[in-house]
C-alpha cells in the first residue's frame, strides 16, 4: 500500500465540561419525563383525593376538568420547560467547552507490509 494513503480516523469526544453538561441535561430530561408522565392528585381539605390523570393523559370528563382546573396544563408547561432547559444546557456546554479531536491509526493499518 502506498505510504501517502494513511489509514487513520478522526475521533471526536466531548470535553470534560461538555460531559458534565450532558449529564446535567440527562437529569433535566428525567425530571421532565417525571413531570409529564407522573400521576397528579389533588388533596382538598374536605374530602377524598381527586385523581387528575397526568400531563400526558388529562381527564376528559366534565367533572375531572372542573375539579382539576389547569393543573394538567401547568404540569405540561413545567415538563416542557425542563426539556427545553436540558437542550439549552447540552448545547451550551458543548458550545462553551467544545469537543476534542484526535487522530487514531486503524487496527488494520498495523499489519506487517511483508508478502503474506
Amino acid at each position: 500500500m502506498p505510504e501517502h494513503l494513511t489509514e487513520q480516523r478522526t475521533v471526536v469526544t466531548l470535553s470534560t465540561g461538555a460531559r458534565v453538561g450532558a449529564v446535567l441535561a440527562v437529569l433535566l430530561l428525567v425530571v421532565a419525563g417525571y413531570l409529564f408522565w407522573s400521576p397528579i392528585q389533588l388533596y382538598p381539605s374536605d374530602g377524598f383525593p381527586i385523581r387528575c390523570g397526568s400531563a400526558y393523559d388529562p381527564p376528559t370528563d366534565d367533572l375531572g376538568e372542573a375539579a382539576c382546573g389547569d393543573v394538567n396544563v401547568i404540569r405540561q408547561w413545567q415538563a416542557g420547560g425542563f426539556a427545553a432547559g436540558a437542550v439549552v444546557v447540552a448545547l451550551g456546554s458543548v458550545y462553551a467547552f467544545g469537543v476534542r479531536r484526535r487522530q487514531e491509526r486503524l487496527i488494520a493499518s498495523e499489519r506487517p507490509s511483508g508478502g503474506e
